[in-house]
């Protein structure tokens, strides 16, 4: 069976290097993550702790990849290439550290959807002491496990919000118990409002905690609606406000023709 080129590579990596007879590894992934030139720089000094290999640090630009020792370097490096392309837009990031004296090594992707880490020695202590202190930053920098955990809650919410806003037809026209019209209509419609504006809020927020890093600049920190401008808070109060006042217009509507 043929031997790809990647595993003729580590094949050759691998000779003349002592035989490893047990090694512990952890892997993590996180979406929606927030990280700015101040995080990343933490990131990294922490995920090197413990190390006494060189560090690599590089970035996947069209065809070619840049690599340099630290974060600096490779900002210049990239920045100076007569390359097509906005230096100041990173799409993939990687640091890859191999320490072959402790037999451990580190390394962390990140791209536009994901950050990706996997640790990995011979000292298990070492590795699930790098693994949970990471876990605990990357977790403060807003990132989830779950890609779509805001994005299913959305989703609950609307479906209630349709179920709701039907029962609330389903009243005014009078296909209830008649003593109940008014009052379940009433309530449902409530209901309803209620249930949309809570859908909005979490589309809000779900677009606010969007995947995102810059290596040359740092991003907003806080809490989704504390990022937002004194502007962007009062266009979307306002835009939930309308999504409130159309269910009870229409609600309004369908009970006036009910009515007649």
């Amino acid at each position: 069976m043929p031997i790809g080129l990647a595993q003729m590579g580590r094949a050759a990596d691998t000779v003349g290097m002592p035989i490893v007879p047990h090694e512990t590894e952890k892997q993590c992934i996180y979406y929606r993550c927030r990280l700015g030139r101040g995080r990343l720089d933490r990131l990294f000094a922490v995920a090197l702790e413990g190390t006494a290999g060189d560090a690599v640090v590089s970035t996947q630009r069209r065809s070619t990849r840049y690599r340099a020792e630290t974060l600096d370097q490779l900002v210049a490096l990239v920045e100076a290439a007569n390359a097509p392309g906005d230096p100041g837009v990173w799409t993939n990031l990687t640091l890859d550290l191999s320490d072959p004296q402790h037999r451990r090594s580190v390394t962390l992707t990140l791209d536009l959807k994901r950050t990706e880490l996997c640790i990995s020695g011979a000292d298990a202590t070492w590795v699930y002491g790098q693994d949970a202190r990471l876990r605990e930053m990357l977790e403060s920098y807003d990132g989830k496990t779950n890609p779509e955990a805001d994005r299913s809650e959305m989703i609950i919410f609307l479906l209630i919000s349709v179920l709701f806003l039907f029962w609330t037809v389903v009243f005014l026209l009078g296909k209830g118990p008649q003593n109940e019209e008014a009052s379940s209509g009433g309530f449902f419609a409530a209901l309803t409002a209620g249930s949309a504006a809570t859908c909005l809020f979490y589309w809000v927020k779900y677009q606010l905690t969007a995947h995102k890093w810059r290596v040359a600049e740092e991003v907003t920190s806080g809490s989704p609606w504390s990022r937002l401008s004194l502007q962007a808070r009062f266009a979307w109060a306002v835009g939930i406000a309308t999504v409130v006042a159309g269910i009870g217009t229409v609600v309004s509507a369908v009970a006036d023709v009910v009515g007649r």
